[in-house]
């Protein structure tokens, strides 16, 4: 098949992770695949396989918008099928698409979309352009259930997981090594308790909290890793942010995204998801397949992760809710210190979340499944 796949980027976030390795597993498939970019390709460009083609089409800016359209349109000629990633990128080719040509299929990702009122916006184009949509795909339950409360959905959706790499098992580990060099680089002790908050900078990932956290639990340290995460700091000060204390920084490490994840997760004890919003968020995906302990807030697709479903009574990590902010931070720091205790019931849920990645999470398994999509959509209309 011939196969376009269109995004805003293609660095910064999950979903761009996951269209970097869809994207080459479908070229290893045999597959021709181009990766077209609405706005610019950066040097933090997720890689991909050779024989991708990736094509920056900077739709944004003036002087290349009315090529890049163009460019757009005629992906839907020149391809077999069309597959595109997240509100805005949606909306642009259903603009785009002529009426014959390739079928659309929509990435759906958000299960909030309150956050921001650039989001906001998406959201209202894919409700007005939802008709020129030939297939929707949710990566979650969550997010299905939430795009159709918003008038999105019906029998048109089908739920496509998130898809990670799974580690060799000597690479999968429940503590860091000692001496670990992580720590040793980001000059934190061997025997602290280090948090990883993976995540890029933005509200609805509420980072903030970290800061409550730290001054209730006096011997925690925090790894930020994430896009924009090394403005965090000057952030809190001008906010005014009473617990941005030199004390409680000093326990901080903030670090832009990298693409070496296995080695952020190698160097820590637990994975923290502190998100007001989350889809089906790749940072739990991946410290549960490298069986790292997860404490997360109870939102979106990670009550899917950790939870399981209602049939299946094994826990995977540690969901947090509150009805306050002050019960919340309290509910985290008791899960945080249940972990740094250890025991049998932290081996337990390590290693049912590995189980759970095994066999419903690969990358091969998400890669099947849209597949199998694409091949049908593309015959439906060949047919």
């Amino acid at each position: 098949m011939n196969i376009t796949l269109v995004l805003g980027y293609l660095a910064k976030g999950g979903t761009e992770r996951q269209v970097a390795y869809l994207s080459s597993e479908l070229v290893q498939r045999g597959h021709a695949v181009r990766v077209l970019l609405l706005g610019r390709g950066t040097a933090n460009d997720y890689p991909v396989a050779d024989g991708v083609q990736v094509q920056a089409l900077q739709i944004t800016k003036l002087r290349h918008c009315v090529a890049g359209w163009r460019e757009l349109r005629a992906a839907f000629h020149r391809s077999d099928v069309v597959y595109s990633f997240l509100d805005i990128a949606n909306a642009f080719c259903a603009l785009a698409k002529p009426k014959q040509g390739a079928p659309l299929i929509w990435g759906l990702r958000a299960a909030n979309t309150s956050t921001g009122r650039f989001a906001r916006f998406g959201l209202w184009l894919s409700q007005r352009l939802l008709a020129r949509a030939d297939a929707l795909v949710a990566n979650a339950q969550a997010v299905q259930a939430y795009y159709q409360t918003q008038g999105i959905g019906g029998a048109r959706v089908s739920v496509i997981t998130n898809g990670v790499q799974l580690p060799d098992a000597d690479a999968a580990l429940a503590t860091p090594k000692t001496p670990n060099p992580l720590r040793a680089e980001l000059g934190l002790p061997d025997e602290s308790y280090v948090a990883l908050v993976l995540a890029r900078s933005a509200t609805e990932k509420r980072q903030e909290l970290g800061l409550q956290l730290l001054e209730q639990h006096r011997g925690l340290h925090l790894i930020f890793a994430g896009a924009g995460v090394s403005a965090l700091p000057q952030q809190w000060q001008a906010q005014n942010q009473v617990l941005a204390t030199p004390s409680n920084l000093e326990r901080c490490r903030f670090l832009e995204h990298t693409a070496d994840v296995g080695r952020l997760l190698g160097g820590v004890d637990v994975l923290l998801s502190l998100s007001a919003a989350e889809g089906l968020p790749n940072a739990v995906l991946e410290a549960m397949a490298y069986e790292v302990p997860v404490v997360a807030t109870a939102v979106g697709g990670v009550v899917e992760l950790l939870a399981g479903p209602e049939a299946d009574a094994r826990r995977r990590g540690w969901l947090v809710s509150g009805a306050s902010e002050p019960a919340l931070v309290q509910a985290l720091v008791q899960a945080l210190v249940t972990v740094e205790a250890g025991g049998a019931e932290v081996q337990l849920r390590i290693h049912n979340a590995r189980q759970s990645i095994e066999e419903h999470y690969g990358i091969k398994v998400m890669v099947d499944q849209t597949e199998l999509l694409l091949d049908q959509l593309a015959n439906r209309v060949s047919g």
